[in-house]
């Protein structure tokens, strides 16, 4: 009997003080920061595939694999080795001149972290919430499908690196590490700026506060697609994938206006 365990092992960090605590003014500060090590064992195949990939030419392609000794969400294929003289993509071989398969890096980060930040003078009070992950991938399935020379040449919008590059229209879009990118990002989830008024004298109002808050502001990030944290639905027979993108819309940037009232 054969009991497949997946294995998390890591640390996790979480530091919270109050830097400066005076009369007319206060500082509050956290951080959080996890490792997590994270691997298949005894499983009783070989391996298992899921992460359907979407678009024209890919129908059926799968890019991630479960496997022995390979955490969760591991993308799996040929690794790209650039155009050649005729714009056509070029793959790492074997001794036999055989194009090789290889592990091409998890969707699941290798570390996590989070900054926030709350400062109160008098009656204004300040609050801010950073995150981000570092060393996870990302299969981009919309560039995959969509944005290629061979796009472009049929009418199709592409991006303006694609208008650029020296790549044959006729040139496959087989899935490879070609689009499996670095999806590490920080971003700035939250800020809010808020003042309370003093209601001493409206003996009927317990406190009110006026505060506007803004979510999603920035976000810094080396994927070319809209947004590094998604997760596309692509599981295969009902084997779960994640790190997928492929037409997702990206996350909204809101402000919201509001005010508490309390009686």
């Amino acid at each position: 009997m054969f009991l497949t365990r997946n294995l998390n092992n890591g640390i996790e960090l979480g530091l919270n003080g109050l830097l400066v605590d005076k009369n007319d003014f206060s500082w509050d500060l956290g951080f959080n920061l996890a490792y997590i090590k994270n691997e298949v064992k005894n499983l009783p195949v070989q391996l298992i595939e899921t992460g359907v990939a979407s678009g024209q030419g890919l129908s059926g392609t799968r890019v991630q694999i479960i496997t022995n000794g390979q955490p969760v969400g591991t993308f799996y294929g040929t690794v790209y080795q650039g155009l050649d003289a005729n714009g056509i993509s070029t793959y790492k071989k074997d001794a036999n001149g055989v194009e090789v398969k290889e592990y091409l890096g998890s969707a699941l980060p290798d570390f996590t972290y989070s900054l926030s930040t709350k400062l109160q003078y008098k009656k204004l009070d300040f609050s801010m919430f950073w995150y981000g992950t570092q060393g996870n991938k990302v299969y981009n399935n919309t560039a995959n499908a969509i944005f290629i020379k061979g796009a472009l040449d049929k009418g199709f919008n592409v991006t303006q690196e694609v208008l650029k590059s020296k790549e044959n229209p006729s040139n496959s879009n087989a899935f490879s590490s070609r689009f499996i990118e670095d999806g590490s990002f920080i971003r700035l989830s939250n800020i809010t700026l808020g003042y309370t008024f003093d209601t001493k004298s409206v003996e009927w109002l317990g406190n009110a506060r006026l505060y506007v808050t803004g979510n999603n502001l920035l976000l810094f990030t080396k994927y070319t697609g809209f947004d590094p944290e998604v997760d596309v639905a692509a599981a295969a027979n009902g084997v779960p994938s994640t790190g997928m993108d492929f037409t997702a819309y990206p996350k909204p940037t809101t402000f919201t206006i509001g005010v508490n009232i309390q009686f």
